[in-house]
């Protein structure tokens, strides 16, 4: 198997005709090279499509889509995708993975997802640690009874390497509680709605938001006008009705009744969720109100 940027390749060998090589797929491909581990009939890896898992004789296909895509493609900082480093522990079905996040050089995030239940199960911040290796470590329980072994625990141990040569074991996961909150945004490029020179007053916001769960979403707007006024921020609540997929919320007042107004000649708008653990993508926007007098 040969990953690549871009898409999966067979490599094999023929008496006759030498090697071969045919593409598997061609997308997605091994974004961060040193977070490809596994078994010899499972692989994992990070792509641009997200965390991926490829089963012998089957297709890639992501694990972390509507799960924690976001926390990971959002976060982790594309400059140094080759930093990220991950582990595949089968005896315990967990991956163990470490990333720098955005505006950090050091791999120091740690998440570990259960391949037997398919969900993240620990994320956490390293406080000054740079995390560069994975490796198992196995100690010897063949002189001690079945008692005393099943009282020992797991004699496979995760070990930990950093940056500094330091070796450490990992002897409890984090697990999460799922109370804590990621959060991610856009800042849109300024925008003057076709007259620079003229005042206009912004009454309502359409969003086309493709949301990628069932529950509800909440969102925040803020807007700074060309004299770095700030309008909001304003809260709205995308609400679950109607499930999954891309739809259009028309904004007029958020969910403390404050109306929408914000009066300028150029805009800078930043869109970020809050209290969102959920995907979604923002497809569009349409910003509704007039031209207007200084008065």
């Amino acid at each position: 198997m040969v990953y690549r940027y871009k898409g999966i390749y067979y490599l094999t060998w023929d008496e006759t005709y030498g090697y071969t090589e045919r593409p598997l797929v061609d997308s997605p491909g091994l974004l961060a090279p040193r977070t490809l581990c596994g078994s010899k009939d499972m692989h994992f890896f990070l792509s641009d499509e997200g965390f991926m898992k490829m089963v012998r004789g089957d297709i890639p296909r992501s694990v972390s889509d509507g799960k924690f895509n976001k926390l990971i493609l959002d976060e982790i900082d594309p400059v140094y995708y080759y930093r990220a480093v991950a582990y595949y522990y089968p005896h315990m079905n967990h991956v163990y993975l470490s990333y720098p996040k955005s505006g950090s050089t050091y791999n120091d995030v740690q998440i570990i997802f259960d391949t037997k239940v398919n969900e993240l199960v620990s994320k956490k911040n390293l406080v000054a640690e740079n995390y560069s290796a994975y490796d198992v470590f196995e100690k010897d329980l063949s002189g001690l009874s079945p008692d005393e072994r099943k009282q020992y625990g797991l004699s496979f141990i995760p070990i930990i390497g950093n940056k500094d040569g330091y070796i450490k074991e990992q002897k409890v996961n984090s697990y999460q509680d799922g109370a804590s909150n990621y959060e991610s945004n856009i800042v849109l490029p300024p925008t003057f709605w076709k007259a620079p020179e003229r005042n206009k007053r912004c009454l309502q916001v359409d969003l086309l938001i493709e949301k990628l769960t069932d529950e509800d979403i909440s969102f925040g707007i803020d807007f700074a006008n060309e004299m770095n006024e700030n309008f909001g921020p304003y809260n709205f609540t995308i609400t679950g009705n109607g499930g999954k997929g891309t739809r259009r919320y028309e904004l007029r007042s958020d969910d403390n009744d404050k109306s929408l107004d914000v009066f300028g000649k150029a805009f800078t708008v930043k869109i970020k969720d809050i209290t969102n653990p959920y995907g979604w993508k923002l497809h569009g926007i349409i910003f509704r109100g007039y031209y207007s007098t200084v008065k």
